[in-house]
C-alpha cells in the first residue's frame, strides 16, 4: 500500500427496515356484568315486597314472640318454687328433720316431799343439800315476796343453824305489823312447816288454783312473777286444822325450784295464808 494513500472511512451500509405491521384498533372492553344481588333463602328481594309477602313474615314473628314468652313464663314460675323443691341430678333433695328440743329433768314430787319432810323432822343438814349452792334460798313470810328485804340463806348458814343463836328479822305480822324475829333453826323447823304439808289436801306443780270459775289465785301469780322460769310446787290445805270451812283457815307452803343440769335446787320458800 502506498503510504500516500490514506485509508478511507467506510460508509456503513444501510440495513433494510422491516415493514411495520398495521395496528389493529382495540375495541373498548365491555363493562363487567353487574352481579345479581345475593338473596338469602326465605327473604324477599327489595322491590318485591307486597302485602301478600308481608303476611307470612308477620305470622312467623308472632309465633316466635309467643314461644319466647312461654319460655320466659316457665322459667319465672320455676324460679319461684320453694328452695327445697329445686334439685339437680347430682344434688338429691334432702328432707329436713325436725329438731327435737332438749327437755330438762322432770320435777318429781318424791324429791319435793323430801324437802318438806326434812323441815318437818328438823333435819337441816338434809334440807341444806337441796338448797342452790349458787343462789341460796329466799325465805318469804307471805306471797308478796320482797326480793330486797326477805332473808336469803346459803347452805353453810343452814347447816350451822343449830349453833347459831343470832336473831333474824323475817318479816312482820299481818294487821298489827309486829316484827317476826327468831333464829334460823326455829324459823325453819317451826314457823315454816306450820302444818303437816306432806299430807296436804292438794299438791300442785306449776298450776294456780281456781278461786272461782272466772279467776285464779293471784297469790300464785305474785310468786311466778318473782321467780320467772322456775318451777313452783304448792302444798295446800283448804281449811284450818280445826276443820273450819269459812274460807279463812286455808294455808299453803310453796317451794320454788330451779333446774340445773340433771337436778333441781331449791331457791325459794313462801308461806301463804289468809290475810287482812
Amino acid at each position: 500500500m502506498d503510504p500516500q494513500e490514506q485509508p478511507q472511512p467506510q460508509t456503513p451500509q444501510e440495513q433494510p427496515v422491516a415493514p411495520v405491521a398495521p395496528v389493529t384498533p382495540v375495541e373498548p372492553a365491555a363493562p363487567p356484568a353487574t352481579a345479581a344481588p345475593i338473596v338469602a333463602p326465605g327473604t324477599i328481594p327489595e322491590g318485591d315486597i307486597n302485602h301478600k309477602n308481608i303476611l307470612p313474615v308477620l305470622i312467623t314473628i308472632a309465633v316466635l314472640i309467643a314461644i319466647a314468652s312461654g319460655i320466659f313464663w316457665w322459667m319465672a314460675k320455676d324460679s319461684n318454687l320453694p328452695e327445697k323443691q329445686i334439685s339437680s341430678p347430682s344434688s338429691p333433695v334432702v328432707k329436713e328433720t325436725p329438731v327435737t328440743p332438749v327437755s330438762h329433768t322432770v320435777l318429781s314430787l318424791s324429791e319435793t316431799n323430801k324437802i318438806v319432810s326434812a323441815l318437818s323432822n328438823s333435819d337441816l343438814d338434809l334440807f341444806a343439800d337441796f338448797v342452790s349452792p349458787a343462789r341460796g334460798v329466799r325465805i318469804s313470810r307471805d306471797t308478796s315476796v320482797n326480793k330486797t328485804k326477805d332473808v336469803i340463806l346459803n347452805q353453810s348458814q343452814i347447816k350451822n343453824a343449830k349453833a347459831n343463836k343470832t336473831i333474824w328479822l323475817w318479816g312482820y305480822t299481818d294487821g298489827k305489823g309486829d316484827p317476826i324475829q327468831d333464829t334460823i333453826q326455829n324459823y325453819l323447823t317451826v314457823t315454816v312447816p306450820n302444818r303437816d304439808y306432806i299430807n296436804a289436801d292438794e299438791i300442785r306443780i306449776n298450776e294456780p288454783r281456781s278461786v272461782s270459775p272466772e279467776s285464779t289465785d293471784n297469790r300464785y301469780e305474785h310468786i311466778s312473777s318473782a321467780y320467772p322460769d322456775s318451777d313452783i310446787v304448792e302444798y295446800h290445805f283448804t281449811d284450818s286444822e280445826t276443820g273450819d270451812s269459812n274460807g279463812f283457815g286455808w294455808s299453803s307452803l310453796y317451794l320454788i325450784l330451779e333446774n340445773v343440769g340433771d337436778r333441781y335446787y331449791l331457791i325459794g320458800i313462801v308461806n301463804g295464808n289468809w290475810s287482812i
